[in-house]
């Protein structure tokens, strides 16, 4: 039979000292309190191993009792869907990771590379240098994925 746990309040939240740590508020939601912070955590069962472990989701008040309970809510449908709320958030890192890798002056420089071995040396510093000057200012930070026909004629109009 499992233990019924009455959800937190606010008030009990503001008021817990770390003596009364851990704070549970059903579900897995879990607020540990030490005597400089308190913090969220989400404790799970993997969905394929099925092992027990748990998410830190963030300290409070940082994270409100409502956003963590939000949270939970989130991460209960991924676990839902056999979609491990850590390999999760570990894809969405990457995934940021990567775009801001390919940005667009990445992609120019192996353009550059790619298209010196065909041009003459003077037109390649010719290009390279109108891009320098007209187009890396505003775009050579972009994620590729990002620059899209109107970016690029707002950026070209003046040249």
């Amino acid at each position: 039979m499992s233990i019924i746990i009455k959800p937190l309040t606010v008030t009990e939240i503001k008021n817990a000292t770390p003596e009364n740590s851990p704070l549970r508020d059903g579900q897995g939601l879990t607020l540990f309190i030490t005597p400089t912070s308190k913090k969220w955590r989400l404790d799970y069962k993997r969905p394929i191993t099925k092992k027990r472990t748990f998410l830190t989701l963030g300290g409070y008040p940082q994270i409100s009792l409502k956003e963590a309970r939000e949270l939970r809510s989130f991460y209960k449908e991924l676990i839902a869907k056999d979609i491990d709320p850590q390999e999760y958030l570990r894809e969405k890192k990457l995934e940021k990771i990567r775009q801001l890798e390919n940005t667009f002056y990445k992609a120019a420089v192996k353009w550059k590379a790619f298209k010196s071995q065909k041009v003459e040396e003077k037109t390649m510093n010719d290009d390279w240098r109108r891009l320098e000057k007209h187009i890396f200012p505003k775009l050579a930070h972009q994620p590729i994925t990002k620059i899209n026909a109107r970016l690029l004629v707002e950026v070209l109009q003046p040249v």
